[in-house]
């Protein structure tokens, strides 16, 4: 979703009728753009059980916790998402750093 929010972000200036701030739009974009797709290839890389992809995952992980920190502070129906979002946050770091996602990362010849 925040990947295509980027395309959004590059193309909209650049079909709009006035033309300001085009250069910090397209950093913008290209910014979220490659934020919507680290988590794709961070979960490709633990697909195919190579270590790289651990860290932007727990990386993303981390970030939902923060995500369900400021959801609370919203309160009303955001404290529901809140809690489903750090629920998700914590069980992604805590499967993502088991003994056994190691072991299977970290082979115990090398």
């Amino acid at each position: 979703m925040i990947a295509a929010y980027g395309v959004y972000v590059m193309v909209a200036p650049l079909t709009s009728s006035t033309r300001t701030g085009v250069g910090m739009a397209e950093f913008a974009g290209v910014i979220l753009l490659l934020m919507g797709l680290l988590p794709l290839a961070a979960g490709r890389a633990l697909l195919q059980v190579k270590k790289w992809g651990r860290s932007p995952a727990v990386m993303v992980d981390t970030l939902c916790l923060a995500v369900a920190y400021f959801a609370f502070q919203n309160g009303g129906a955001f404290i529901a998402l809140g809690v489903a979002v750090g629920l998700a946050g914590i069980a992604g770091v805590v499967l993502l750093l088991h003994p056994r996602t190691t072991a299977a990362l970290w082979p115990s010849g090398q």
